[in-house]
């Protein structure tokens, strides 16, 4: 309604055109506001309201012209920027409206319709925090001004959708419940209250409400093809799936309805069901070349590797530059040992799509793989020319300091990116590992460290408010998931393999979350033992969390810690009753969200390392390691004792040269000084035949006092030719803080001794568990000066070094470090008892709930 009385106070031209404009006239009110604007054309109310006749005349272009003279000619004016910030936001330029609307802001800050009228173009512009800011200022500020213009409904329902899609879902639900009566039609409103109540653990009321917006689309594809994109977009993968599947029963010959089910159920981690819709688009379409792409990928997702050469081949044959398709072939050649195939694959992806950034930091790990340091260099360097800030590429330069043994290299890219990007917590979790190098840095400094990791940029993402619905029935079959990026030959696959593949079945469900991208033979082994196996390379965390949540994993058991490939963020939200930590590193994660890290009391002796944890340490009885050697190193047998043919002990480095630091480099120069006649064979982590590597190493030895004639250099070789290579060595040498893992079981495997320092961190007592486990405490060294004394007393007395030669093996063999029954019945055990304490902890809160 038009005050009168504002209206009578009003020269005639301004009331009669405002009147005119009230009754959608916007005719006349242009008369009387141009008749205004011949005497006074710079008149800030007069070009104002020009610039609405012209909004109500549809001349979009001129209305923003005038309205964007008359803020310029009464900046201080806060109805004239609400309506030109309007104006801008119609024709969705949100950017410049954003500008405006501050404007209003900072001229008439209490009122609620400029706030409600920001907020909404913040949402549109996915500016979802400042969305839930304003549209929370407009509800408070109607409140209190009864005369408020601000559709208040629709002011919650805009804040309800802002705060779903920061994912606030507890805070989001209670506003969707009360305007669910308000907007009883609204499919989604529904749909988003449905989301809600999944994502806060109420399956009870969220899944039935899901179907029932299915039920309420009205029968038309487009609709609940729009609706499935919606969720897809927002990872919404099973609602996605029910809105596809029903788009499918209408029209099972629609191909965009296919292929969005085909890509659905592929980011479900289902690709066997996804290659069926694929496969069914083909046929309906056979020229799509993107389909076939699909198709290729996830044949690739079963390791079905030729009919994946078949498709990404039958895209190149309808478009040679298909670029994702080169790179599906380029993975696949990889996957098949064949890396000279997949560079060349790659270098033709790159020249078909040269602006794809992801490309580059792909061939360059690719090439780290080959040992080609300098071209995974110049890689890099041209994918800086592109995008100087791309993460990946820093990341992938960091991977690549590291492989060359350049731990303060690395630190230092890590430190630029924090530095860059001070949010980024891959970088500063590339810190944490580097930290485990430096000898400078106490236990006690290093825990905390990890902890203020958690403090910084996990702890927040913990979902407190989520309700497992895991049945708590005594003795039922417990759900147990796995995550790892390593499921292959890899350090972690020597250890986590024969644990996987010997639970007890009737007791345990076995889920397998496999963050790689590559397969093997020892990927193949795994995959036929777990019970349930899920692709999450190309997932983003919360799709992830949600496929756990959905599984209903009781235990999940982390397998990275702060190395390449983890997910730690998927712990962070706690998607499970109970989360542990294992084998990828034996330090802490500093994850609250994470209950238990497995261990030995070898490792872990009681007492000596609680205080280093966030998580409580399960100790296995026996070992918390479990070896299998690798396929190509079964038939190598172990050799005689190297010294009994020379006359002189040899002794060897087969750790990365990263973990070589002055502190061990002197305490080698003293035990080999004492060992007259010795050598030192010192891996160095390129070719042999790399100069510029060698000169480095050498360079390092000589500073630190090293005797250099008794100094030999060699490089990466073949797992047959390394392992191979332990027939010439009598004592490999284990460095520290940061001792070696797979490489001492290697060398324990081959009959060689590997003579450790005993820490009090767990990360520099690894060879303390694997050699007492294996029978040989013997080359157990407490301090530097036994460490020597270790080394000189076996150079006397070759017979007894020749005798533990012969029987390590089977000594290694009989002993629970090749014992796989043995401990994986030892963590069965810790993992029932640890999630009977979760039930009985959990029944203890119901209770002590209820009698409130």
């Amino acid at each position: 309604m038009i005050d009168q009385a504002k209206l009578a106070a009003m020269p005639q031209w301004r009331a009669d055109a405002i009147v005119a404009l009230e009754e959608n006239d916007a005719v006349t009110a242009q008369d009387h506001v141009i008749g205004r604007l011949a005497v006074a054309p710079f008149d800030a109310e007069a070009v104002f309201l020009f610039g609405m006749c012209r909004l109500g005349l549809g001349q979009y272009g001129e209305a923003i012209e005038s309205l964007r003279m008359a803020h310029l000619l009464e900046p201080g004016n806060a109805r004239i920027a609400n309506q030109f910030a309007l104006a801008l936001k119609m024709v969705r330029d949100y950017k410049v409206a954003r500008r405006v609307f501050l404007d209003a802001v900072k001229v008439a800050p209490a009122d609620p319709e400029i706030a409600y009228n920001f907020a909404a173009n913040e949402a549109l512009a996915e500016r979802h925090e400042e969305a839930e800011k304003y549209f929370r200022r407009a509800i408070a500020l109607s409140a209190a001004q009864p005369d408020s213009r601000v559709p208040l409904d629709l002011a919650r329902y805009g804040l309800a959708n802002a705060l779903i899609a920061q994912e606030k879902y507890a805070a989001a639900l209670p506003l969707y419940q009360e305007l669910k009566d308000v907007f009883p039609d609204d499919l989604e409103l529904l749909n988003n209250l449905a989301v809600a109540y999944l994502r806060t653990g109420d399956a009870e009321h969220g899944r039935p409400l899901l179907e029932r917006v299915a039920e309420l689309t009205p029968q038309d594809k487009g609709v609940l093809l729009n609706l499935g994109v919606a969720c897809q977009l927002r990872w919404e993968l099973h609602g996605a799936l029910t809105f596809f599947k029903r788009a499918y029963a209408i029209d099972p010959n629609d191909i965009g309805v296919c292929v969005n089910l085909g890509l659905t159920l592929e980011r479900m981690g289902r690709p066997a069901e996804a290659a069926v819709y694929y496969n069914r688009a083909i046929k309906i379409d056979p020229n799509q070349s993107d389909i076939h792409c699909y198709f290729g990928v996830a044949m690739m997702a079963q390791n079905q590797l030729d009919k994946a050469e078949k498709a990404f081949k039958d895209c190149l044959a309808i478009n040679a530059e298909h670029a994702e398709a080169l790179q599906g072939l380029a993975n696949l050649y990889r996957r098949r040992q064949d890396k000279v195939k997949a560079r060349e694959l790659y270098e033709q992806a790159m020249q078909s799509k040269p602006d794809w950034v992801p490309l580059y930091p792909m061939l360059a790990s690719l090439l780290i793989e080959m040992e080609a340091f300098d071209d995974a260099a110049n890689v890099l360097e041209r994918g800086f020319e592109l995008a100087p800030m791309e993460l990946g590429l820093w990341m992938s330069k960091a991977s690549l300091r590291l492989k060359r043994g350049d731990i303060a290299g690395a630190m230092e890219v890590y430190r630029e990116i924090m530095a860059n990007s001070p949010s980024d917590p891959g970088s500063s979790s590339g810190v944490l590992f580097c930290m485990n190098y430096d000898v400078t840095l106490t236990p006690a400094e290093l825990a905390e460290h990890y902890k203020n990791w958690d403090a910084q940029f996990t702890r927040h993402l913990r979902d407190d408010q989520f309700q497992f619905p895991n049945s708590r029935e005594p003795g039922r079959k417990l759900r147990i998931g796995y995550v790892s990026g390593d499921f292959r030959q890899h350090s972690v696959g020597f250890f986590a393999e024969p644990i996987i593949c010997n639970h007890d079945k009737q007791r345990f469900e076995v889920y397998c979350y496999a963050n790689l991208g590559h397969v093997d033979s020892v990927t193949q082994r795994i995959m036929a033992k777990a019970d349930h196996w899920r692709w999450i390379a190309d997932m983003p965390d919360k799709a992830v969390i949600e496929m756990i949540k959905i599984d209903q994993i009781d235990i999940l058991i982390d397998l990275s810690n702060h190395t390449a490939y983890n997910r730690l963020f998927t712990f962070a939200a706690k998607p499970a009753p109970v989360q542990m930590t294992w084998i990828g590193m034996p330090t802490t994660t500093g994850l609250s969200a994470i209950d238990y890290r497995i261990s030995d009391p070898y490792m872990d002796p009681p007492g000596m390392t609680e205080a280093l944890h966030s998580e409580k340490l399960l100790r296995l009885a026996h070992s918390g390691w479990c070896y299998v050697p690798a396929d190509i190193g079964r038939d190598i047998e172990v050799g005689p004792l190297p010294a009994s043919k020379n006359g002189y002990l040899t002794f060897a480095s087969f750790n990365a040269f990263g973990k070589i630091n002055t502190q061990v480099i002197e305490l080698w120069g003293k035990l080999v000084s004492a060992v007259p006649g010795s050598v030192l064979y010192m891996y160095t982590g390129g070719k042999d035949a790399d100069e510029t590597l060698n000169e480095k190493v050498k360079r390092v030895f000589k500073a630190c006092g090293f005797p250099m004639e008794q100094l030999r250099l060699f490089g990466s070789k073949p797992m047959k030719d390394f392992l191979a290579f332990h027939n010439e060595i009598d004592i490999a040498l284990d460095p520290f803080p940061y001792n070696g893992g797979t490489t001492t079981a290697h060398s324990l495997w081959m009959g060689v001794p590997v003579l450790t320092l005993a820490g009090v961190k767990p990360i520099q007592r690894m060879g303390v568990s694997m050699n007492t486990n294996a029978g040989v405490p013997e080359f157990i060294a407490n301090s530097a000066e036994e460490y020597v004394e270790i080394a000189e007393r076996f150079a006397r007395d070759l017979p007894a070094l020749a005798k533990v030669r012969a029987g390590l093996r089977a000594a290694m063999q009989a002993s629970p470090l090749m014992d796989a029954e043995l401990v994986t019945r030892d963590l069965e055990a810790g993992l029932i008892e640890a999630w009977e304490d979760w039930c009985a902890r959990n029944e203890m809160a119901s209770l002590e709930e209820s009698a409130l």
